[in-house]
Formats: C-alpha cells, structure tokens, sequence
C-alpha cells in the first residue's frame, strides 16, 4: 500500500510477478527469466501461459519483455546505445515470431497526448520514424535503390478528449483498411520503480 493508501498501480508484467511473489501467492503458470548486460541493464522475460496465471496477474496469455536501464542518461551514449541495441533484438524477435515475411508492412502507433509531457511518449516515438508506405506504394522499393526495405507507417490517433473517440476505434479502422502485418503499439505506462523502463507484450 502507498502512503495515502492506495494500492501502488503498475503496467509492468514484471513487477506484477515481483508482488505476486513477495505475497507468495500462486505463481503456477508465470515463468520468469532475467538477463543482467552492461551499464546496469537488466531484461526480464515473464510468460504467461495458463488461465491460473492470467487471473492471477490480471493479464492476457503472452510473453512480456521489460528492458530496464536505471542508470540511463542523455550523456551517457554508450548506455543509450547498448539500451537500443537490446531493444532492436527483442523486436526483431518480435517480427519473426509474427510474420515469416521477409519484406513486411508494419504500423507503428504513438498512443499518448504530445501536450502533456508524461504521455507523449508515443507520439514523440512516432514523429522520428522513418515512414515509408506512401514512397513505397508510389514508386515502388527501388526508390530507395534497395529492394528489402519494409512498408512502415504511422499512427497518432490522439486522446478521446481531442477526437471524441476511443483509439482502439480508429486503429481497428485504419488496421482493416491498409491490412498491416503486424502493429507496434508505443505508450507511456505507469511504473512502481523510477526507472527507464520499456515493456513490450
């Protein structure tokens, strides 16, 4: 419990394992793995396999990869770059485990409120993407003189407050129109731990 007592709320599957075992509830069905790198980085793998375990952490069946990097700073590069480098390899594992295409077309959506600090995560992630769907579907992969590069494209649906509509809404909608293979879905989500967390399910 918190000081106002309010129980502390988390996005993270594991720090939701971390509770359940300091509880020592069931775990049945929660597999949990951690991989300690370089400048302080720390991957934890939880899986959840089982209906004991879904009711048990409040989450869907799937595999949840949390990237923590405590120490991380804008001057520290090397950190930076070892964080990034680690995060490409879980979403690489990501796309192979969802697609067996070796050309895909992907969406990436920034889920947040660019306004507000705190929540622009998303948004912010998006506006440096390297978009490439329109170039593609005008001019074809050879505009970019290689053949292999992917179809990707972005989506800032906005807040409910801004559109009047749920974003899950105006994904499905734009999903069923331009048949993706896949979505990458990038938000802000609340931690226990004051850390540099990125959390992907």
């Amino acid at each position: 419990m918190s000081e106002i007592g309010c129980p502390i709320r988390t996005d993270l599957a594991v720090e939701t394992q971390e509770s359940l075992k300091k509880a020592n509830s069931d775990m049945r069905g929660v597999k949990y793995s951690e991989k300690k790198l370089e400048n302080g980085i720390v991957v934890s793998v939880v899986t959840i396999d089982t209906e004991n375990a879904v009711k048990a952490t409040g989450r869907p069946k799937g595999r949840y990869v949390t990237i923590e990097a405590g120490q991380i700073n804008e001057e520290d590069e090397e950190c930076l770059a070892r964080a990034a480098k680690e995060l490409s390899r879980v979403l690489r594992e990501f796309v192979r485990s969802v697609c067996d295409k070796k050309i895909y077309h992907a969406i990436v959506v920034g889920l947040g409120n660019r306004n507000v600090t705190p929540d622009a995560l998303g948004p912010r992630t998006v506006d440096n993407l390297f978009i490439t769907r329109h170039i593609v579907k005008e001019y074809g992969r050879y505009a970019f003189g290689n053949e292999n590069v992917n179809s990707v494209c972005g989506l800032v649906p906005g807040v409910m407050a801004q559109t009047g509509m749920e974003c899950l809404e105006i994904i499905k909608g734009v999903v069923k129109e331009t048949k993706p293979d896949f979505v990458v879905t990038i938000d802000a989500l609340a931690a226990r731990a004051v850390s540099e967390t990125i959390e992907r399910a």
